[in-house]
């Protein structure tokens, strides 16, 4: 069988979420995007713009929308300091509609991040270089 150049082209997806921790004051696992079927995660960060009153950290996954864990993008992030914490994402391709979860370890009352995910989604294609 002969080699099949894909020709398809698309531009990558970008979401934002900004999250206010007033409104998840205790510990816990929140959702805090979706993604569709077939994304597949290329790039991302928190960026804490204001620093969380308890010392604690988010951790970040993927889960499918029965909740089973699909992927992990990234290890405990310290959201006590304004900064930027990369994300890593793994490659994984979602084969069923998903969504981040974020989980923090601490109660917090008052502090602000926004989570941005650059994403692809397989199959898709908005122009053609063939």
């Amino acid at each position: 069988m002969a080699y099949k150049k894909n020709v398809g082209r698309q531009d990558a997806l970008y979401l934002k979420q900004d999250i206010v921790f007033g409104d998840v004051p205790t510990a816990g696992e929140y959702e805090l995007a979706n993604l569709p079927e077939g994304a597949c995660v290329l790039s991302g960060h928190i960026y804490t713009s204001s620093g969380a009153d308890a010392t604690g950290t988010i951790t970040l996954t993927v889960e499918d929308k029965d909740g089973n864990a699909v992927d992990t993008l990234s290890g405990a992030l310290d959201v006590t300091a304004v900064g930027i914490d990369a994300i890593t994402p793994t490659g994984e391709t979602y084969s069923v509609p998903s969504f981040i979860k974020g989980t923090t370890n601490v109660d917090f009352t008052q502090g602000a991040f926004e989570l941005v995910v650059g994403y692809i989604v397989e199959g898709r294609a908005c122009v053609s270089e063939g």
